[in-house]
Protein backbone atom coordinates (compact mmCIF):
# COMPACT_ATOMS: atom_id res chain seq x y z
CA UNK A 1 0.00 0.00 0.00
CA UNK A 2 3.03 2.37 0.51
CA UNK A 3 6.32 2.88 -1.31
CA UNK A 4 9.90 3.47 0.67
CA UNK A 5 12.23 6.17 -0.45
CA UNK A 6 15.16 7.42 0.84
CA UNK A 7 15.25 10.87 1.71
CA UNK A 8 17.30 13.68 3.89
CA UNK A 9 16.13 15.37 6.71
CA UNK A 10 17.72 18.91 6.55
CA UNK A 11 17.19 21.41 9.78
CA UNK A 12 18.70 25.16 10.09
CA UNK A 13 22.49 25.42 10.74
CA UNK A 14 23.40 22.61 8.18
CA UNK A 15 21.39 19.82 10.54
CA UNK A 16 20.96 16.80 8.30
CA UNK A 17 20.36 13.09 8.73
CA UNK A 18 19.00 10.59 6.07
CA UNK A 19 15.48 8.99 6.73
CA UNK A 20 12.83 6.31 5.10
CA UNK A 21 9.99 7.70 3.72
CA UNK A 22 6.73 5.62 3.64
CA UNK A 23 4.46 7.27 0.99
CA UNK A 24 1.07 6.07 0.20
CA UNK A 25 -0.15 4.76 -2.83
CA UNK A 26 -2.69 6.96 -4.88
CA UNK A 27 -4.81 3.89 -5.13
CA UNK A 28 -4.69 3.96 -1.26
CA UNK A 29 -5.48 7.64 -1.07
CA UNK A 30 -8.78 7.66 1.06
CA UNK A 31 -9.93 8.23 4.32
CA UNK A 32 -9.46 4.58 5.45
CA UNK A 33 -5.96 4.16 4.38
CA UNK A 34 -4.82 7.16 5.34
CA UNK A 35 -6.44 6.46 9.23
CA UNK A 36 -4.21 2.73 8.51
CA UNK A 37 -1.08 5.04 7.53
CA UNK A 38 -1.45 6.91 10.85
CA UNK A 39 -2.21 3.91 13.03
CA UNK A 40 1.02 2.36 11.81
CA UNK A 41 2.64 5.88 13.00
CA UNK A 42 0.91 6.13 16.11
CA UNK A 43 1.53 2.40 16.74
CA UNK A 44 5.43 2.52 16.07
CA UNK A 45 5.90 5.44 17.40
CA UNK A 46 4.77 4.50 21.20
CA UNK A 47 7.81 1.35 20.83
CA UNK A 48 10.87 2.58 22.01
CA UNK A 49 13.60 0.09 21.57
CA UNK A 50 16.71 -0.45 19.88
CA UNK A 51 15.51 -3.26 18.20
CA UNK A 52 12.43 -1.52 17.04
CA UNK A 53 12.47 1.07 13.27
CA UNK A 54 12.12 4.23 15.19
CA UNK A 55 9.14 6.61 13.77
CA UNK A 56 9.88 10.41 13.75
CA UNK A 57 7.51 12.29 12.35
CA UNK A 58 4.06 12.20 9.52
CA UNK A 59 3.77 14.14 6.77
CA UNK A 60 0.97 15.40 4.90
CA UNK A 61 1.45 17.62 1.93
CA UNK A 62 -0.40 18.02 -1.16
CA UNK A 63 -2.86 15.35 -0.66
CA UNK A 64 0.09 12.92 -0.20
CA UNK A 65 0.73 11.24 3.63
CA UNK A 66 4.37 9.83 4.37
CA UNK A 67 5.30 8.90 7.55
CA UNK A 68 9.22 9.46 8.19
CA UNK A 69 11.04 6.71 9.75
CA UNK A 70 14.89 6.45 11.08
CA UNK A 71 16.75 4.70 7.98
CA UNK A 72 18.74 1.98 9.02
CA UNK A 73 21.91 1.08 6.67
CA UNK A 74 21.70 -2.59 6.14
CA UNK A 75 19.81 -4.82 4.32
CA UNK A 76 16.26 -6.95 5.03
CA UNK A 77 16.51 -10.33 6.46
CA UNK A 78 14.77 -11.91 3.40
CA UNK A 79 17.41 -10.32 0.87
CA UNK A 80 20.46 -11.31 3.66
CA UNK A 81 18.94 -15.28 3.60
CA UNK A 82 18.53 -15.47 -0.25
CA UNK A 83 21.93 -14.56 -0.38
CA UNK A 84 23.42 -16.74 2.24
CA UNK A 85 21.35 -19.80 0.25
CA UNK A 86 23.15 -18.85 -2.52
CA UNK A 87 26.41 -18.72 -1.14
CA UNK A 88 26.93 -20.85 2.36
CA UNK A 89 23.49 -22.66 2.08
CA UNK A 90 21.87 -21.65 5.76
CA UNK A 91 22.31 -19.24 8.35
CA UNK A 92 25.10 -20.09 11.30
CA UNK A 93 23.53 -21.23 14.24
CA UNK A 94 25.28 -18.49 16.71
CA UNK A 95 24.52 -15.83 13.77
CA UNK A 96 20.96 -16.72 13.72
CA UNK A 97 20.43 -16.53 17.48
CA UNK A 98 21.62 -13.33 17.70
CA UNK A 99 19.12 -11.87 14.79
CA UNK A 100 15.96 -13.30 16.32
CA UNK A 101 17.27 -12.63 20.11
CA UNK A 102 17.21 -9.17 18.60
CA UNK A 103 13.88 -9.74 16.64
CA UNK A 104 12.73 -11.47 20.05
CA UNK A 105 13.12 -8.27 22.41
CA UNK A 106 12.13 -5.95 19.83
CA UNK A 107 8.41 -7.83 19.73
CA UNK A 108 8.63 -8.25 23.68
CA UNK A 109 8.70 -4.23 23.71
CA UNK A 110 5.78 -3.56 21.81
CA UNK A 111 3.96 -6.59 23.49
CA UNK A 112 4.81 -5.01 26.73
CA UNK A 113 3.92 -0.91 25.35
CA UNK A 114 1.84 1.14 27.45
CA UNK A 115 -0.20 4.33 26.44
CA UNK A 116 -0.58 7.34 28.32
CA UNK A 117 -2.77 6.43 30.56
CA UNK A 118 -0.74 3.42 31.85
CA UNK A 119 -3.32 0.70 30.29
CA UNK A 120 -1.57 -1.92 27.97
CA UNK A 121 -1.58 -0.88 24.04
CA UNK A 122 -2.07 -4.45 23.37
CA UNK A 123 0.29 -4.58 20.27
CA UNK A 124 0.61 -7.89 18.08
CA UNK A 125 3.15 -6.99 15.15
CA UNK A 126 0.84 -9.77 13.01
CA UNK A 127 3.54 -9.31 9.86
CA UNK A 128 6.71 -10.99 11.21
CA UNK A 129 8.66 -12.38 8.64
CA UNK A 130 12.34 -11.93 6.98
CA UNK A 131 11.07 -9.10 4.62
CA UNK A 132 10.01 -7.11 8.22
CA UNK A 133 13.36 -7.64 9.91
CA UNK A 134 16.15 -5.27 8.81
CA UNK A 135 19.88 -5.67 9.87
CA UNK A 136 21.78 -3.08 10.25
CA UNK A 137 25.59 -3.13 8.97
CA UNK A 138 26.25 -2.44 12.48
CA UNK A 139 25.02 -6.02 13.37
CA UNK A 140 21.44 -4.99 15.13
CA UNK A 141 18.36 -6.59 13.79
CA UNK A 142 15.75 -4.35 14.08
CA UNK A 143 11.70 -5.44 13.78
CA UNK A 144 10.10 -2.22 11.30
CA UNK A 145 5.98 -2.16 9.94
CA UNK A 146 3.70 -2.40 11.98
CA UNK A 147 1.21 -1.25 9.29
CA UNK A 148 -1.09 -3.74 10.28
CA UNK A 149 -0.43 -4.85 13.83
CA UNK A 150 -3.17 -4.66 15.99
CA UNK A 151 -3.82 -2.59 19.06
CA UNK A 152 -6.58 -3.43 21.38
CA UNK A 153 -7.75 0.69 21.52
CA UNK A 154 -6.15 1.70 17.80
CA UNK A 155 -8.75 3.83 16.10
CA UNK A 156 -9.34 1.79 12.81
CA UNK A 157 -10.65 -1.86 13.10
CA UNK A 158 -9.81 -4.52 10.47
CA UNK A 159 -12.66 -5.59 9.04
CA UNK A 160 -14.01 -9.04 10.46
CA UNK A 161 -13.16 -12.00 8.54
CA UNK A 162 -9.96 -10.12 6.36
CA UNK A 163 -6.87 -11.97 6.91
CA UNK A 164 -3.59 -9.62 6.67
CA UNK A 165 -0.38 -10.54 6.34
CA UNK A 166 1.97 -13.50 4.70
CA UNK A 167 0.41 -16.86 5.31
CA UNK A 168 3.93 -19.02 5.49
CA UNK A 169 4.47 -17.19 8.45
CA UNK A 170 0.62 -16.92 10.13
CA UNK A 171 0.23 -18.91 13.39
CA UNK A 172 -2.48 -21.32 12.70
CA UNK A 173 -5.50 -19.26 14.94
CA UNK A 174 -4.47 -16.09 13.14
CA UNK A 175 -5.18 -17.77 9.59
CA UNK A 176 -8.31 -19.23 11.31
CA UNK A 177 -9.46 -16.04 12.61
CA UNK A 178 -9.66 -16.56 15.98
CA UNK A 179 -8.24 -13.98 18.44
CA UNK A 180 -4.79 -12.85 18.09
CA UNK A 181 -2.41 -12.77 20.55
CA UNK A 182 1.38 -11.73 21.91
CA UNK A 183 2.29 -15.26 21.19
CA UNK A 184 1.16 -15.41 17.11
CA UNK A 185 4.28 -13.41 17.19
CA UNK A 186 6.42 -16.20 18.66
CA UNK A 187 5.08 -18.62 16.24
CA UNK A 188 6.03 -16.27 13.47
CA UNK A 189 9.47 -15.54 14.85
CA UNK A 190 9.85 -19.21 15.08
CA UNK A 191 8.83 -19.58 11.30
CA UNK A 192 11.65 -17.48 10.61
CA UNK A 193 14.58 -19.08 12.73
CA UNK A 194 13.41 -22.39 11.45
CA UNK A 195 14.18 -20.72 7.69
CA UNK A 196 17.29 -19.43 8.79
CA UNK A 197 19.10 -22.76 10.59
CA UNK A 198 17.39 -24.71 7.36
CA UNK A 199 18.39 -22.37 4.80
CA UNK A 200 14.75 -23.75 3.04
CA UNK A 201 10.88 -22.11 3.12
CA UNK A 202 8.94 -24.09 6.28
CA UNK A 203 6.04 -24.04 4.12
CA UNK A 204 6.33 -23.21 0.38
CA UNK A 205 3.09 -25.10 -1.19
CA UNK A 206 2.34 -24.33 -4.75
CA UNK A 207 -0.82 -22.84 -3.87
CA UNK A 208 -2.57 -20.49 -0.55
CA UNK A 209 -5.10 -23.40 -0.12
CA UNK A 210 -2.26 -26.11 0.06
CA UNK A 211 -0.32 -23.20 2.08
CA UNK A 212 -3.21 -22.55 4.86
CA UNK A 213 -3.84 -26.25 5.56
CA UNK A 214 -0.11 -27.21 6.03
CA UNK A 215 -0.16 -24.03 8.77
CA UNK A 216 -3.31 -25.27 10.04
CA UNK A 217 -2.13 -28.95 10.49
CA UNK A 218 1.43 -27.87 11.67
CA UNK A 219 3.43 -30.40 9.55
CA UNK A 220 6.66 -29.26 11.07
CA UNK A 221 9.92 -31.14 11.17
CA UNK A 222 12.78 -30.44 13.64
CA UNK A 223 15.75 -28.22 12.12
CA UNK A 224 18.19 -30.68 12.63
CA UNK A 225 16.77 -32.84 10.21
CA UNK A 226 18.16 -30.67 7.38
CA UNK A 227 20.83 -28.90 9.29
CA UNK A 228 22.10 -31.65 11.81
CA UNK A 229 24.49 -28.90 13.13
CA UNK A 230 21.14 -27.20 14.93
CA UNK A 231 21.05 -29.55 17.31
CA UNK A 232 18.52 -31.30 19.67
CA UNK A 233 18.40 -27.72 21.84
CA UNK A 234 17.98 -25.77 19.27
CA UNK A 235 15.01 -28.21 17.67
CA UNK A 236 13.44 -27.95 21.23
CA UNK A 237 12.92 -24.17 20.98
CA UNK A 238 11.81 -23.53 17.38
CA UNK A 239 9.28 -26.75 17.47
CA UNK A 240 8.14 -25.17 21.20
CA UNK A 241 7.63 -21.74 19.28
CA UNK A 242 5.81 -23.25 16.64
CA UNK A 243 3.29 -25.54 18.48
CA UNK A 244 -0.13 -25.26 16.72
CA UNK A 245 -1.84 -24.97 20.21
CA UNK A 246 -0.39 -21.59 21.47
CA UNK A 247 -0.72 -22.31 25.31
CA UNK A 248 1.96 -25.10 24.53
CA UNK A 249 4.33 -21.78 22.79
CA UNK A 250 6.58 -19.66 24.95
CA UNK A 251 3.91 -17.48 26.75
CA UNK A 252 6.73 -13.91 25.68
CA UNK A 253 8.96 -13.58 23.50
CA UNK A 254 11.24 -12.39 25.83
CA UNK A 255 10.91 -16.07 27.22
CA UNK A 256 11.81 -17.20 23.79
CA UNK A 257 14.47 -15.36 23.36
CA UNK A 258 15.95 -16.50 26.99
CA UNK A 259 16.14 -20.01 26.09
CA UNK A 260 17.06 -19.37 21.99
CA UNK A 261 20.32 -18.09 24.58
CA UNK A 262 20.73 -21.02 26.18
CA UNK A 263 20.52 -23.47 23.83
CA UNK A 264 22.49 -21.48 21.01
CA UNK A 265 24.66 -18.53 22.33
CA UNK A 266 24.30 -15.49 19.80
CA UNK A 267 27.13 -14.27 18.17
CA UNK A 268 26.30 -11.09 18.05
CA UNK A 269 30.23 -9.36 16.60
CA UNK A 270 29.85 -11.68 14.06
CA UNK A 271 26.58 -10.78 12.60
CA UNK A 272 27.74 -7.44 10.94
CA UNK A 273 30.94 -9.77 8.78
CA UNK A 274 28.29 -12.56 8.33
CA UNK A 275 25.88 -9.74 6.22
CA UNK A 276 29.14 -8.18 4.43
CA UNK A 277 29.71 -11.52 3.20
CA UNK A 278 26.37 -13.12 1.83
CA UNK A 279 24.86 -9.82 0.48
CA UNK A 280 28.44 -7.34 0.28
CA UNK A 281 27.12 -6.43 -3.35
CA UNK A 282 23.83 -5.54 -2.25
CA UNK A 283 25.50 -3.32 0.77
CA UNK A 284 27.74 -1.62 -1.81
CA UNK A 285 24.74 -0.60 -3.58
CA UNK A 286 22.71 0.48 -1.02
CA UNK A 287 26.01 2.64 -0.04
CA UNK A 288 25.72 4.56 -3.47
CA UNK A 289 22.19 5.51 -3.06
CA UNK A 290 23.52 6.93 0.52
CA UNK A 291 26.03 9.10 -1.25
CA UNK A 292 23.52 10.61 -4.01
CA UNK A 293 21.05 11.31 -1.05
CA UNK A 294 23.85 12.97 0.79
CA UNK A 295 24.93 15.56 -1.99
CA UNK A 296 21.81 16.38 -3.17
CA UNK A 297 19.93 19.57 -3.35
CA UNK A 298 16.44 20.16 -3.58
CA UNK A 299 14.66 23.06 -5.55
CA UNK A 300 13.82 25.58 -3.26
CA UNK A 301 10.41 26.95 -3.00
CA UNK A 302 10.98 30.57 -4.26
CA UNK A 303 12.67 28.88 -7.60
CA UNK A 304 9.83 27.07 -8.26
Amino acid sequence: MATIHLGRLVGPAGFSRLVALKVLHPLYADDEHHTMLLDEARTSASVRHPNVVQTLDVVHEDEQLCIVMDYVHGLDLATAMAGTRRREGRVPSAIASAILVGVLLGLHAAHEARGEDGGSLGLVHRDVSPQNVVIGVDGMARVLDFGIAKALHKRHVTAEGRVKGRIAYMAPEQLAGAPVTRQADVYSAGVVLWEALTGRHLFDDSNEAALAASVLEGRVPPPSTLAPAAGGALDAVVLRALATERRDRFATAQEMAAALVAAAPPDNQGVAPWLDRVAGDELDARAEYLREAETFSPPSRAAE
